[in-house]
């Protein structure tokens, strides 16, 4: 279980063992601060009740966790790549190098992000590997079915219709100007479902 909770803490920069760098700001600071500190709890059940983050035993180390994990296609084209992205699925461009004629981007929306990028090689999507691993990309989406009718709104071409799956996913299939499939989808049955 995760939780995000907002804390006023009032902290005596006395009190704290600090850095050389920090101990000459609490210095010059002198007395008590009032912060509003944001953490991010990762709740774990062990032996004796329930621990915070971090390693079994050790309850003031919060647990790493992973933000974002995001696919890196070959293209034949960068700026035939970010017109797609954003004028078919409603990305933006968040990075290009160079700005004009790039050989490398990042797109994104919400927090879904891919990289992009043009080089002597050329694309070669999942499906001309295998028939049966022909995603190249699963996009997680809290509403499959309003995103398809966003999309459609849009006049982008769907590889696969919504629908169900024999995999238990709900959502549909696009196929970018390289080849790559994207998958938009969620499982049918939620966390929340199973309770």
């Amino acid at each position: 279980m995760a939780a995000n909770r907002l804390f006023p803490l009032n902290l005596r920069l006395t009190d704290w063992k600090l850095s050389p760098y920090f101990g000459q700001v609490a210095g010059a600071l002198h007395g008590t601060i009032r912060l509003c500190l944001t953490f991010d709890f990762q709740f774990r059940k062990s032996g004796t009740g329930v621990s915070l983050g971090g390693r079994e035993g050790d309850e003031h180390m919060a647990a790493p966790m992973l933000e974002r994990m995001c696919p890196n296609f070959i293209v034949s084209n960068v700026d035939q790549t970010i017109a797609f992205y954003r004028d078919k699925l409603g990305f933006e461009s968040w990075h290009q190098e160079p700005r004009t004629d790039p050989f490398f981007a990042i797109v994104g929306r919400d927090k879904a992000m891919l990289f992009v990028k043009a080089v002597e090689a050329e694309p070669l999507p999942n499906h001309k590997r295998h028939a049966w691993m022909k995603w190249d990309s699963y996009v997680s989406v809290n509403d499959p079915d309003a995103l398809a009718a966003e999309f459609a709104d849009r006049g982008t071409a769907f590889s696969e219709p919504l629908k169900d799956t024999s995999d238990g996913l709900r959502g549909f299939e696009i196929t970018d100007p390289d080849g790559y499939i994207l998958f938009f989808g969620r499982p049918r049955e939620t966390p929340a479902d199973s309770n």
